[in-house]
């Protein structure tokens, strides 16, 4: 498959074809492309700053963001390096429409779909379900998901252990128990045959090395296809998740202690009504990227 046919099959043709655009004189500029490094493509971003908007520079770089998502879909990459640039000074009114965080019953849609889901490899369905359960009923962060550890798992308690981290409280949080069997089958059968020698990290890829948190941005955007108008990524999942607590009439603490939050000023933000507030905390602590 070819970087147009991915683009029309996985987006809107408007979309497919100003990424590809944007993507060939991407190519053009950059010879090598397919092996750039995050600090080389963060070089080609901040030289299109030099004539470009910032709603410009967004487009650009999401282009690129599907350019080597492409490269991993077609197994010449392992990695995405433009996955966490981000473009602080973006604004996007249509970013913080409430309609962009899912509700409950999407969200629980979301989890069946990839519950369903074929895997183009066999051996790592258990690991992209267990990945994504973490998010969507857990709402853990990209980061805290990709620096886990197995014995972070406790499945005989149906419980994860969440570490702390710079930003972020440890905790203790129930596993559904849809998520018990995927992580039973990964840990114990599926993990084993792929890890390398040495690997400490939970989850891992078909390569047996640490998996670098790309994955989730591609299982969600194979997704977005069958959840029109919606348009997420892992902060706006977690946030979902977060803002639905406080529906299913969780408290203020309880929300805060699930969040991982440090200050609960953190976690008041997700119990706006009109989600103003969040907005504008999305801006200042979730740029877009």
């Amino acid at each position: 498959m070819d970087i147009k046919t991915y683009l029309y099959k996985y987006y809107q043709p408007s979309s497919a074809k100003t990424y590809l655009r944007e993507i060939n004189h991407f190519l053009a500029v950059n010879q090598a492309a397919q092996n750039l490094d995050y600090k080389s493509v963060l070089a080609y971003i901040n030289q299109q700053r030099k004539h470009q908007k910032p709603a410009s520079l967004h487009r650009i770089l999401q282009a690129i963001k599907k350019y080597y998502n492409y490269l991993i879909y077609i197994e010449q990459r392992e990695d995405n390096p433009a996955q966490n640039i981000q473009i602080k000074d973006y604004y996007s009114k249509s970013y913080f429409d409430g309609k962009r965080l899912l509700n409950l019953e999407e969200l629980d849609l979301l989890w069946t779909h990839f519950l369903n889901r074929k895997n183009r490899y066999t051996l790592l369905k258990n690991r992209n379900i267990s990945m994504l359960g973490l998010l969507l009923h857990q709402g853990l962060g990209s980061g805290e998901i990709k620096n886990l550890k197995p014995q972070n798992i406790d499945l005989e308690a149906g419980k994860v252990l969440v570490p702390k981290s710079n930003r972020l409280n440890s905790r203790q949080l129930k596993l559904n128990s849809s998520q018990i069997l995927p992580f039973y089958k990964y840990l114990k059968e599926d993990r084993p045959k792929l890890i390398n020698k040495g690997v400490t990290a939970l989850f891992i890829n078909k390569l047996g090395n640490k998996e670098g948190g790309e994955t989730l941005h591609y299982l969600l955007e194979t997704a977005r296809p069958y959840f029109k108008p919606h348009k997420f990524n892992p902060k706006t999942i977690r946030m979902s998740v977060l803002a639905r607590k406080f529906k299913e009439g969780l408290s203020l603490l309880e929300v805060q202690y699930f969040a991982g939050h440090q200050n609960p000023s953190s976690t008041e933000r997700y119990k706006s009504s009109d989600l103003e507030q969040l907005k504008q905390s999305i801006l200042k602590y979730h740029p877009l990227a």
